[in-house]
This record gives structure tokens, sequence and C-alpha cells, in this order.
């Protein structure tokens, strides 16, 4: 109804409600990980590096038939991310990952650029196996200090 205000118990109903969903770390899906806010910032050669893929490989093995989403991120223009699991920027469960980070070359399609082409970063950026970048999400609020990328 147009006019219509929220009084009282109902203002402090909805206030804790939000309380709750914003200190359980993420939206939950029935059996799916907590999440915990994760955040950082990329830069590619002292510059920051926009538009790149960012993907956190839990470094324990997960169980067979895990189909939970790993936790990943499109850097901002100054290089800045936060990391999405199950919902939009959730941030990752707790635990240690080996980070990858991509830059595809942009392509048109029809009217629209994407994003799909060759990988523009070196390799060993792209491979769980090869990155050296890791890190480990805690319980509560995780700042990731500036992971710098270099071209040789």
């Amino acid at each position: 109804m147009p006019g219509r205000t929220i009084h009282g118990r109902h203002v402090w109903t909805l206030l804790a409600s939000g309380f709750v969903l914003f200190i359980a770390g993420c939206a939950q899906e029935p059996g799916g990980p907590l999440c915990f806010s994760t955040r950082g910032k990329i830069l590619y050669d002292s510059q920051p590096l926009a538009e790149a893929l960012v993907v956190f490989h839990p470094l324990a093995s997960e169980p067979e038939g895990n189909n939970h989403q790993r936790p990943i991120a499109v850097t901002e223009a100054d290089g800045t991310f936060q990391l999405s699991t199950l919902g939009t920027r959730d941030g990752a469960p707790e635990g240690d990952y080996v980070i990858t980070v991509e830059l595809r070359e942009v392509r048109m399609d029809g009217d629209t650029p994407v994003r799909d082409g060759k990988n523009l970063l070196p390799p060993r950026y792209q491979d769980p196996a090869q990155s050296s970048l890791k890190y480990h999400v805690i319980e509560g609020e995780n700042q990731i200090p500036t992971l710098e990328l270099l071209s040789r």
C-alpha cells in the first residue's frame, strides 16, 4: 500500500533477519558450505589487471560427487575482486586454496565483445599445478595481500 510504514516489532524482526544472514557469510544451499567474505587485488607488471578471471581451487581433496562451485571472481578496472561461490560476492569456504588467473583476449560475437580468446597471461598463472599463488581463507573477513603477477 502506498504510504504504509513499518513500525515497532516488524522493524526489529527485519533487522534481526538481515543480521543473521549477514553473519552467516553467504547464501546457503542445503548441504552447501559456509562462505566468508574474501577480496583482493591483482597487479600485472605493477599495473591493475582488469577483466581477469580469478579461480580459487581447494587444496584439500574434495569428496567424490562434490558438486560445489569453486570460488570465482572477475577483476574490476582497478584490479580488485570479491569472490563468489554460491551467490554474488558471498566469499569462499574456509580452507587452503591455490589461485589461478586468466585474462582472455576479446573477440566480437556480432556486436558483443566476448572475452574468451587466447589467454594473455603466462601459462603458469592458469594452471593450478604451476601457480605459486596460494591463500588460506579463514572464518570472518579475508583481505588477500595484493597478488603481483609478472610477464617474465
